[in-house]
């Protein structure tokens, strides 16, 4: 089905209306002297590009996000596959955006999933040591033991498994498809020391003498929050802006016999950005691990807490029923199997005083997760972090287990099936033809179009590939959405 197009013209021809980001040509043909000394270097050809078949993807069933092997977080649409970007490194290098974690040193650099999975792996090899980057949107199983809510997070796990490494980070969004200004402030928070019983993924499956042993770590007291802004007409018929999105930036990190690495976050402007990013420098040793963990944080959400810090009786009443009508209009996802349960979004902090909840800082401790109010908003802990990673494995690998396929090429087979799961919208069981937009098939080319709506065709050919692994399920919700698009006189009208 041809999707109406929405277009706009630039130098890859008809793109989609995406704030003109497209990939850009350079005309330069001077060759560099000297051979690239970094990773980074070596990855990225002469226009400062990865090849799109050096990137790996990644995804939560409600949008995705793409990995490059340089570490390159260079691709992200959020909350939805069909909202605006908020990294897209991918189209612009100057404009994009991105979230990159890099080695500063010469060597190679390889990627793939941990088995039956959608967890990435992006791993570092050179003289000096041995690093691997993991990268997942969190899912959550059954049995896990993390909360069941759906909670929109990225995370990036960083951790070294021999020898020490330099690593790079900066984390410039732009939001709104670069259009939209964002500001960037840095909030100190009290530091959290404690021991950790978990194991780092690398030594787990390499020094197994040193699974009883603690380790320590902190939750690093700088918290980067990242607000988008657009501008808003007022009664009075000027323009204001308004915050459009908010996303926090939090880091939490492990030591080994050694300590705990220190560093520290530094805002920083670029020429063409709508907004500073933040970067910082720091060397892991063996053993030694970072965890970011990237989300959006609701407005309301923030205004209570920060309401919290200053006066905590703020909380012992119940918020203002706008408050709680606006954000239990939103419906939180269970993952508590495939059956698509839902649950109303938890209201916020002092909601639920009257059943007996306590806040996170009295000594009462919550016994369950289940549509918890403080679990919007869980304390961040490398403990923590650690089960969200291992209940984002369980999770696929419980998917991929209903899969019926025996026959020849079978891992091949299944790594298909878990990347073409990564193209539904859990909500409403859509496929889109692909997560991306703008690339053209070669530069200057006219097949540039937005491909992040559902193609009839192109939707077809994945549940037809999913019914015949046994994967009936995706076909049975597909199915629902397009009855439910049929039976909408309104909105059928919109579709041909």
């Amino acid at each position: 089905m041809a999707v109406p197009e929405r277009s706009m013209q630039g130098v890859a021809g008809r793109v989609s209306d995406t704030g003109g980001l497209r990939r850009k040509v350079s005309t330069s043909s001077s060759c560099q002297s000297q051979a690239p000394q970094t990773i980074q270097e070596q990855l990225r050809n002469r226009n400062g590009y990865l090849p799109i078949d050096a990137y790996g993807i990644i995804g939560n069933l409600r949008t995705v996000a793409l990995v490059g092997l340089d570490g390159g977080l260079d691709f992200m649409c959020w909350p939805n596959f069909d909202s605006p970007s908020v990294f897209c490194r991918l189209l612009d290098k100057h404009i994009g955006g991105h979230f990159s974690i890099v080695p500063s040193m010469p060597g190679t650099s390889k990627q793939q999933y941990l088995p039956n999975s959608n967890v990435l792996t992006t791993k570092f090899l050179s003289e000096e040591g041995v690093a691997q980057i993991t990268d997942l949107m969190y899912r959550s199983d059954p049995k896990a033991k993390s909360p069941r809510i759906f909670l929109p997070w990225v995370i990036r796990y960083v951790e070294v498994v021999r020898g020490t490494v330099e690593f790079d980070i900066e984390c410039f969004p732009a939001f709104d498809y670069a259009r939209a200004r964002h500001t960037t402030d840095i909030v100190k928070e009290r530091r959290l020391d404690r021991l950790s019983s978990h194991v780092p993924l690398g030594r787990a499956l390499t020094q197994h003498s040193n699974l009883e042993c603690l380790f320590p770590t902190y939750k690093h007291p700088q918290r980067v929050i990242f607000t988008s802004y657009s501008r808003t007409e007022c009664r009075s018929g000027d323009e204001a802006d308004k915050p459009e999105m908010v996303m926090d930036l939090n880091t939490v990190v492990g030591g080994s016999e050694n300590g705990c690495p220190e560093f520290t976050w530094e805002v920083v402007e670029r020429p063409g950005m709508k907004g500073p990013g933040v970067v910082t420098h720091f060397t892991l040793q063996e053993g030694e691990r970072v965890a970011f963990v990237l989300r959006d944080i609701d407005t309301e959400e923030i205004m209570y807490e920060d309401a919290r810090r200053k006066n905590r009786s703020a909380y012992s009443s119940k918020p203002s029923s706008s408050t709680v009508s606006a954000t239990a209009s939103t419906p939180y996802q269970y993952t508590g199997g495939t059956s698509g349960a839902t649950c109303p979004q938890p209201p916020l902090p002092g909601a639920n005083a009257s059943e007996g909840h306590t806040d996170s800082n009295d000594n009462e401790s919550i016994p369950d997760y289940n549509c918890n109010v403080l679990n919007i908003n869980p304390a961040i802990t490398m403990d923590f972090v650690e089960d969200l990673i291992d209940d984002t494995v369980l999770y696929w690998h419980n998917w991929i287990r209903a899969c019926k396929y025996d026959g020849r090429w079978r891992e091949a087979v299944e790594r298909s099936a878990l990347t073409l799961k990564l193209l539904t919208f859990e909500p409403t069981g859509a496929v889109v033809a692909a997560p991306t937009f703008s690339l053209p098939e070669h530069f200057g080319g006219s097949r540039n179009w937005d491909y992040r709506y559902v193609w009839i065709r192109d939707s077809a050919f994945t549940i037809y590939a999913l019914m015949r692994l046994g994967l009936t399920q995706e076909a049975e919700k597909y199915m629902e959405f397009i009855d439910h698009l049929f039976q909408n006189k309104a909105s059928s009208k919109r579709y041909r």
